[in-house]
């Protein structure tokens, strides 16, 4: 997985409350929104998460609650990209550690070997194979 720990999100404890959070506590938060349980930040605490949401103005440089003019969001479109895919796998890899009775290990972002391999081993050897017939000669 990707280096996630300084992306900021913002995770929504009513529809106007949010708790600001890097990466490095995302895994918590995606386990306390998973599980209705309580969860404890750097800056503050929840009893419920609703919503976890990027925080792309803080990753732009601009206020979080700030207005922007048109310019300042195109500018903001340019950092998306950082964003793209990374609460879906730490989503995978939070469900992942509370199936096989691992939950000890949410929040201390350790590394799943797992994780990275194709969970489709037939689809592996179809890759493989079409690999090997695409293979200039």
């Amino acid at each position: 997985m990707r280096n996630i720990e300084d992306l900021p999100f913002k995770v929504y404890i009513d529809f106007i409350n949010y708790i600001p959070i890097h990466g490095d506590e995302l895994e918590k938060a995606l386990y306390a929104f998973l599980t209705g349980q309580p969860v404890v930040f750097e800056m503050g605490a929840a009893n419920k998460v609703i919503n976890i949401v990027p925080d792309y103005n803080k990753r732009a440089g601009y206020y979080t609650d700030g207005k922007l003019s048109p310019d300042d969001i195109a500018d903001r479109e340019r950092y998306k990209h950082y964003f793209a895919g990374v609460i879906g796998e730490v989503k995978e890899k939070v469900q992942y550690l509370m199936e096989n009775n691992q939950k000890h290990l949410i929040g201390k972002n350790v590394e799943i070997s797992e994780l990275g391999q194709s969970k489709n081993p037939q689809l592996s050897e179809m890759s493989e194979e079409l690999a090997d017939k695409m293979k200039i000669k």
